[in-house]
């Protein structure tokens, strides 16, 4: 079974929504990286069950994603971020010359600001 990176995401998005059983499945699989009988064991499931409960949550999560785009708009968001991170910093470099006391510390309020959004 080959594992889908954008997974562990979803499951952060989204896990609340699956069954107690897909998501304890799904998590052990992707987030603890156990085999399917480890899994099994763990739960008291069979090996075919398990890979059953993960296919289903993996479907479910693509199917949430594809309704709702949590994930592709949370991945848009913080790439603008880093621009406005980036272009925060390249214009500090253009002032610093000439920067007075107000123009730095909107900048660094700013850069904290973008910063304390990149990592919710």
């Amino acid at each position: 079974m080959n594992k889908d990176a954008k997974i562990p995401m979803l499951l952060d998005l989204y896990g609340k929504i699956l069954s107690k059983i897909q998501f304890e499945s799904i998590d052990l699989y992707y987030n603890q990286d156990l085999s399917l009988a480890e899994i099994g064991s763990a739960l008291g499931k069979s090996r075919q069950g398990v890979y059953d409960s993960i296919r289903r949550a993996e479907m479910t999560l693509h199917k949430l994603e594809h309704s709702l785009g949590l994930m592709e708009k949370y991945l848009k968001i913080k790439k603008s971020l880093k621009q406005i991170k980036k272009l925060t910093f390249k214009l500090e470099d253009e002032i610093k010359p000439n920067a007075d006391s107000i123009s730095s510390f909107t900048l660094k309020n700013i850069k904290d600001t973008v910063d304390n959004l990149m990592n919710i």
